[in-house]
């Protein structure tokens, strides 16, 4: 476990914009890109801050490491979002979240999230009654090939993801400094 002065500024970044990404997302079903742009921003900043101020070292280190968790979050998701499964907004978010929490923990954010997104779906499709009509639109996708979920005729079954994402990253980061909440050995 990390002593209270180690914790880090991008953690602190990325709770604060999940927290407010959540709330967009289950009001208004869009998280806004003033948002990603923003928390990519102070994710970076916040790297730069931990690297000269903290750890007294070179910055570009950590600034490569965070824009290659970026990088890694938001390719990851990318495709989902060509495909229809999650907004945009959800992948930008998740491309900012990865440069606030860096590298390696970005690949602990992705897991944590995606599991955050299917127990929280299950559960808005039992509450909503939308879980077989999801699992149909699920099914059609994979037997059309290229068609999106959303497109007319498919029916369109939201869920908030961005409340997944806030889930996932505050797991991720609580794994952080306390590894035994890790789902990955």
């Amino acid at each position: 476990m990390l002593p209270l002065s180690d914790f880090l500024a991008g953690d602190c970044v990325a709770v604060v914009s999940c927290a407010v990404s959540a709330f967009f997302d289950l009001r208004v079903r869009r998280i806004p890109n003033w948002l990603t742009a923003s928390t990519a921003i102070a994710g970076l900043c916040a790297q730069l801050l931990m690297s000269l101020w903290i750890s007294h070292t070179s910055p570009w280190p950590a600034i490569g490491g965070a824009l290659a968790a970026g990088a890694v979050a938001l390719l990851s998701f990318f495709p989902l979002s060509h495909w229809g499964v999650v907004g945009f907004g959800d992948t930008k978010l998740l491309g900012a979240i990865g440069i606030c929490v860096g590298w390696p923990l970005v690949v602990r954010l992705l897991v944590c999230t995606l599991l955050s997104g299917g127990v929280i779906a299950l559960f808005y499709g039992l509450i909503t009654g939308q879980l077989r009509g999801a699992f149909t639109n699920l099914m059609k996708r994979v037997n059309l090939g290229n068609a999106r979920i959303d497109e007319p005729g498919h029916g369109l079954h939201e869920m908030p993801f961005g409340l997944a994402i806030a889930l996932g990253t505050l797991w991720a980061i609580a794994s952080r400094y306390h590894p035994a909440l890790s789902p990955l050995p």
